[in-house]
C-alpha cells in the first residue's frame, strides 16, 4: 500500500473499522490515493464510518480533502458535522478558513459552539476572526 499501490476500499474499511484509530499510522499507511475512497465512505449511511473517513481525510492536505470536509459541514449526520469541526484544525490556513466559515453557519449551535472551541487564531483571515468573535457574544 501506501506509495507504490493505491489502497483499496476493502482496505480503506478495514483501516477504519477499530473503534480506536491512529490516524497518523492510517494516513501514512494509506496516504493521499485513499482519498478517492473516504469520498465516498465520507457520504455513506454508516456515521460511524463517514466520520471517521472525514477526520483521515483532515489529515491529507489536498484540495480533495478540503472537498470531503466541506461537504462534512453541512451533512444531514451531526456525527460527521462534528469530525469535519474536530478536523478543521488539521487543514492549512486557505482550507481551514473555507470549512470553518461553512461549519460557522450550522444551525445546530452545539456544532457551532465545538467549532469556537478548536478556532485557532493563528490560521484565521480576519473576516473568519470576526464571525467566531459575533458567535463568542451570542
Amino acid at each position: 500500500m501506501g506509495t507504490t499501490n493505491p489502497p483499496t476500499m476493502n482496505q480503506v474499511r478495514a483501516a477504519l473499522g477499530p473503534d480506536e484509530i491512529e490516524y497518523n499510522k492510517v494516513k501514512k499507511k494509506l496516504g493521499k490515493s485513499a482519498l478517492i475512497h473516504l469520498t465516498k465512505l465520507a457520504k455513506g449511511s454508516d456515521e460511524s464510518l463517514a466520520s471517521k473517513a472525514v477526520y483521515l481525510a483532515s489529515l491529507i492536505s489536498s484540495e480533495e480533502s478540503e472537498q470531503i470536509l466541506l461537504k462534512a459541514a453541512t451533512s444531514k449526520s451531526l456525527p460527521v458535522r462534528i469530525a469535519a469541526v474536530t478536523g478543521v484544525k488539521n487543514m492549512p490556513k486557505k482550507s481551514y478558513n473555507k470549512v470553518l466559515t461553512e461549519i460557522l453557519k450550522n444551525r445546530n449551535k452545539t456544532v457551532r459552539e465545538i467549532a469556537i472551541q478548536y478556532y485557532d487564531k493563528r490560521k484565521a483571515n480576519p473576516e473568519t476572526a470576526n464571525k467566531v468573535s459575533k458567535l463568542r457574544k451570542q
